[in-house]
């Protein structure tokens, strides 16, 4: 460690501190996050006990992913085990954004394209439903990649917000 603390302030006295931080943050095993990443002011990691994130949704409401619903996202679809991310990404940012039916239980369902589902070999659109409980809370229920034709038929009585 001692070593890493005169290096990094040899790099700092250089005027490079960006790249010391970051050296500094991948010699101890972290990753660096980007000032540019969308989740960095909207997702709070493991909050407490079994509630694995917490995002802001378009309307300002918390949403859980609790390890109940994470265990239910992957042991339904395997394929979205290495979208967490993307998955809460689509909650606070999404394409397009639907209310369910009059007559259906009441949730959102969030869309949001990710070139890297196509990639992966899956519909290019994650799709996550989550229900705002109250003003101050909600939770994800499941999530799941849909092309868009199926999309189009999916969501044709739900009330488009977004």
């Amino acid at each position: 460690m001692a070593v890493l603390a005169r290096l990094s302030s040899g790099l700092i006295e250089d005027g490079n501190i960006s790249y010391a931080s970051f050296l500094y943050s991948h010699l101890n095993g972290l990753t660096r996050r980007s000032e540019a990443d969308p989740l960095a002011e909207r997702v709070k990691w493991r909050p407490s006990g079994s509630v694995l994130a917490i995002v802001l949704s378009v309307n300002n409401v918390p949403i859980r992913l609790t390890e109940e619903r994470w265990w239910h996202i992957t042991a339904y679809h395997e394929e979205l085990a290495n979208f967490q991310r993307e998955i809460l990404l689509t909650v606070a940012e999404p394409n397009m954004l639907f209310y369910s039916p009059h007559w259906a239980r009441p949730c959102h369902a969030a869309v949001k394209a990710f070139p890297k589902l196509r990639e992966s070999g899956l519909p290019e659109n994650l799709v996550v439903h989550y229900r705002e409980v109250t003003p101050h809370d909600g939770f994800i229920l499941t999530a799941f990649a849909m092309s868009n034709k199926r999309i189009e038929v999916r969501f044709g009585r739900w009330r488009r917000l977004r």
